[in-house]
């Protein structure tokens, strides 16, 4: 069993993360804007009930609500929105009426992090602006392996919403303001946790930043959809 306080999935709260960008061009390049949107009409999209790693999980999407699997949130992330490959995000949620190519769209990165129980006692006990700091130094650590790779720099600006935890439901709540290097608007990630027997189920919404006043709104509709099977 793990405590809140001690989850190291926890403490680093996705530092690396999920993001949207237009970064400067990397070893591979980047593809044209037909090949992008080639890549976008050959996306497979979902709809009704998704089992999530084995039955761990399930989404029952509305039909507000649209689902991309593994393969082709990989091309989403990787080839569209130029970042590096991360093979533990196991699918995306989007919104019916927007795509991955939409300025001011957004959609949820779905990952599942193992680690056992997961105890919420001293979710109380955290100090978020010690978090925080410690969070913005490790984006700060990471950059030069990020430029390295021909990736651009990040800057974790703060708290787009301060960290929150619903102990009836057991989710955890918090929104970065991330700054690519280049970038002329911010990024927003807007995450959070569901605590199960065996893990956390991580949803991580991904947007402009002036997408956050929508994704709030949306926010409960795609909580009332995802969950861990019985």
């Amino acid at each position: 069993m793990k405590t809140l306080l001690g989850c190291n999935a926890f403490l680093l709260l996705c530092v690396a993360g999920v993001l949207r960008a237009d970064p400067d061009p990397t070893p591979t390049p980047r593809p044209s804007q037909d090949d992008r949107a080639q890549i976008a009409s050959s996306l497979t999209w979902q709809s009704g009930p998704v089992s999530l790693k084995d039955g761990l999980a399930k989404i029952n999407l509305s039909d507000k609500f649209r689902f991309l699997g593994q393969a082709d949130s990989q091309k989403v992330l990787h080839d569209l929105w130029g970042n590096p490959a991360d093979p533990g995000v196991l699918g995306m949620i989007f919104p019916s009426d927007s795509g991955p190519l939409d300025e001011t769209g957004w959609a949820i990165a779905v990952e599942y992090e193992e680690g056992g129980y997961v105890k919420d006692d001293d979710a109380d006990k955290i100090n978020y602006n010690d978090l925080l700091k410690q969070m913005q130094q490790e984006v700060s650590d990471s950059n030069a392996e990020r430029e390295k790779e021909g990736y651009p720099s990040v800057q974790l600006v703060g708290w787009a919403t301060p960290p929150h935890y619903d102990k009836t439901t057991h989710k955890l709540y918090w929104a970065k303001d991330v700054r690519f290097a280049g970038s002329p608007t911010d990024t927003l990630n807007y995450n959070i946790r569901v605590l199960g027997r065996r893990g956390v189920l991580v949803l991580n919404a991904i947007a402009p930043m002036q997408a956050l006043p929508e994704i709030n709104r949306q926010l409960p509709q795609v909580l009332a959809m995802v969950d861990f099977q019985a």
